[in-house]
């Protein structure tokens, strides 16, 4: 798949940049001049949910990517909203929502419906100035676009384990609750220890209580005579049409007689019945709507006495509701020590699920421990399949976590062909780091000329990286042109 063109316009101002198949550079000789911009503009052209720049809302433009894939289809995507993206195919339009067909846009340009490899797409193939180069296998890709290797390679590996993630999403709900619960708890404890007057609730919470009983109550008898209305005036309806239809029926020794309502066995006992049961609720109804009237008047003198005194702050009234709430912190905390155990035993599951003779993971491991070794890292062999996984970054500084990042990117790339079958776009916006020197990147551009030379490479910098490359200069601001009507 190759990024053909993009125009971009927003009022009376516009540009429109090409694109080669092999290596290309947006380039200026000072930043700020809209690389990172137009970078951005691509992606969201291709339908992700990326935010413009400082002093530049992409929101506002109106965008159109050219793509060819690797079979040499061209697709078109006309993007004039944030909310919806239009494609075209060979003159079939088709018109997608956003963000809620956004699987099925990116289904049509990648070929692929298996939902864990699309969503982890960008993050193999877009590296972001601001986080790119510190993500490593989880985390923000840009905005609201995450990456997570292990859903990746679940999809790669044609695995899933839908029911363990389920599960463990609900105790990961049931344990943000539970936290809430014990700040409440907790805070609870700490007012009840420094103010006894708290205890004295100047509002009759049992009567307010009763009042919301009632009127659920209320609500349920109406809707129940309700109900029995309804279904009186359908029976006479269905007696009524009786008579107005004049059926006529043939009895076995050959007689015919015209049916009437008079001869529908039960019909006058059954609309007596849904009568005699409205009956019984309308005492019911007018007690509870007596009571209701009685509580409110109750209530409403009460507030009335209540304002003759000074008034509460809102801080106060709370403390008081939170006087009635009875839990302990102890048994709080047991609950979520007990979550975090059953979270941390799916988390295993999942993992041993995902790692348990796996190939990707095998071959993906293999190809950072080259790239790694390529780039100057003398432990590069000695990492396990465990190494992808990592959550330990803090060993991981500068220079080298700059290289891992690209190492891990390129071993995605990689995986992903394998199973799709098609050659991914590589883009990187600002590659070379405040630490890494000219010789590693150019290692890094060597890996990329030698090892991708059919993948398109679209990078943004204020540097120039390899011969020939094609370069897409950018003077002043990315919009310079004006829109000829």
């Amino acid at each position: 798949m190759k990024i053909k063109s993009i125009y971009i316009s927003q009022g009376m101002f516009c540009t429109e940049r090409f694109f080669e198949s092999g290596f290309n550079l947006i380039f200026s000789e000072k930043n700020s001049t809209g690389k990172t911009t137009l970078m951005r503009c691509i992606l969201y052209g291709l339908g992700y949910a990326v935010p413009g720049t400082r002093k530049f809302r992409i929101e506002s433009c109106s965008i159109s990517v050219v793509i060819e894939k690797d079979d040499g289809t061209l697709l078109t995507l006309n993007r004039d909203t944030s909310e919806s993206i239009e494609l075209i195919e060979k003159e079939v339009q088709l018109s997608y929502a956003l963000p809620v067909q956004s699987k099925d846009l990116h289904e049509k340009i990648f070929g692929t419906d298996n939902e864990d490899i699309l969503n982890n797409l960008l993050g193999a193939m877009y590296v972001d100035q601001e986080k790119g180069w510190t993500l490593l296998n989880r985390g923000k890709v840009i905005a609201g676009v995450r990456f997570n290797i292990d859903e990746l390679i679940r999809g790669l590996s044609g695995r899933s384990c839908a029911d363990l993630i389920i599960r463990k999403r609900k105790i990961e709900e049931n344990l943000k609750k539970y936290k809430q619960i014990l700040n409440i708890a907790e805070y609870r404890e700490t007012i009840t220890s420094t103010s006894v007057s708290l205890t004295q609730d100047s509002y009759n919470r049992e009567r307010l209580l009763k009042l919301d009983q009632l009127k659920v109550e209320r609500d349920s008898i109406k809707k129940e005579i309700k109900r029995l209305d309804e279904n009186i005036k359908n029976n006479k309806k269905a007696i009524e049409l009786i008579d107005e239809m004049k059926l006529v029926i043939k009895l076995n020794n050959g007689e015919e007689i015209c049916v009437t309502r008079d001869m529908v066995v039960g019909a006058s006992d059954g609309i007596d019945l849904l009568r005699a049961k409205k009956k019984m609720l309308i005492p019911r109804l007018e007690k509870n709507l007596k009571e209701i009237e009685g509580l409110e008047l109750e209530i409403k003198e009460e507030e009335q006495q209540l304002s003759l005194f000074p008034s509460e702050s809102l801080a106060d009234v709370f403390d008081k509701k939170m006087t009635d709430i009875n839990i302990s912190p102890v048994d709080v905390k047991k609950v979520i020590n007990d979550l975090e155990k059953e979270k941390k035993s799916l988390e295993d599951q999942i993992s041993q699920f995902t790692n348990d003779r796996n190939n990707v993971t095998q071959s993906m491991i293999k190809t950072v421990q080259k790239y790694m070794g390529e780039l100057g890292d003398s432990e590069a062999e000695k990492m396990t399949w465990k190494y992808l996984f990592t959550n330990n970054l803090k060993e991981l500084s500068g220079a080298l976590l700059h290289k891992t990042v690209f190492s891990f990117r390129l071993a995605y790339i990689i995986e992903i062909e394998k199973v799709l079958g098609i050659k991914l776009p590589i883009l990187m916006d600002s590659p070379k780091g405040k630490e890494v020197d000219d010789i590693n990147i150019g290692k890094m551009m060597e890996i990329l000329q030698r090892d991708f030379p059919n993948n398109q490479i679209i990078i943004a910098s204020i540097y120039h990286y390899v011969p020939n490359e094609h370069v897409i200069t950018l003077e002043g601001q990315l919009l310079n042109q004006t829109v000829t009507l």
